[in-house]
């Protein structure tokens, strides 16, 4: 049996408790020991049993006590916030600012923006049998709104101004009358998340994707670098 004391409060006062009884059957003084002192061991180990049971008691009356504490103080919140609602509530209805005055609490803040979504990234297109172009865009996360934007380059190479030709939830749009008789036709995108105040408050908007144009002649996709970043032409 190890000589030294388990670290485990528990396994050491079982293991003293054992030895010290066997001490006690063996005879105390036939192993050098001063049965006296023995017996304070076993008294000792017995009080300290009894100190760590009142401590476990402690801790449960604690944790009980802090539980309770906790669900009071959520009930307190609750009613705080509801009175609050309440008066902000009647200070909206009555278009009357003093009503915070008198209630000595500050109006509430607007709400700020809400942070502008990622750009979407260009997925590529396909040219469709009967002449119309898919477009594709890779989105950039929930509840977010995709406004597509197709921009023509006339044979003479000299770009026009972009123009919004779709916008909703989908992240694939079908361009079914593509203009004729151009040198290449580009599309771009861009994410908005509306407002805090519904779909009429101020939206946040990501910058425009990396557009992509269909190139007629080679049928390559050819990446274009943005003319106006983060702006609509």
């Amino acid at each position: 049996m190890a000589r030294r004391a388990p670290r485990i409060d528990a396994l050491f006062l079982l293991k003293a408790r054992l030895l010290a009884r066997r001490w006690q059957e063996q005879g105390a003084a036939s192993l050098g020991l001063d049965p006296a002192h023995v017996d304070a061991l076993i008294a000792l180990v017995e009080s300290a049993d009894e100190a760590t049971a009142e401590n476990l008691r402690a801790q449960s009356l604690a944790r009980a006590a802090n539980l309770s504490r906790r669900t009071a103080m959520k009930k307190a919140r609750a009613a705080f916030g509801a009175l609050v609602t309440s008066i902000d509530g009647y200070a909206r209805f009555t278009g009357d600012r003093g009503v915070w005055a008198r209630a000595f609490i500050a109006p509430p803040a607007d709400p700020g923006p809400r942070p502008a979504p990622a750009a979407p990234r260009d997925g590529g297109f396909t040219l469709q049998s009967r002449g119309s172009i898919e477009v594709r865009f890779k989105g950039t996360g929930e509840g977010v709104l995709y406004e597509i934007q197709r921009q023509v380059v006339p044979l003479d190479g000299r770009p026009g101004p972009w123009a919004t030709v779709a916008s909703g939830t989908g992240k694939t749009w079908t361009d079914e009358c593509p203009p004729s008789g151009v040198q290449e036709v580009r599309y771009r995108a861009r994410a908005m998340r509306p407002g805090r105040r519904g779909p009429f408050g101020p939206a946040s908007v990501s910058r425009w994707s990396n557009a992509v144009a269909a190139t007629f002649g080679c049928g390559d996709v050819v990446p274009v670098v943005e003319l106006a970043p983060g702006k609509a032409a």
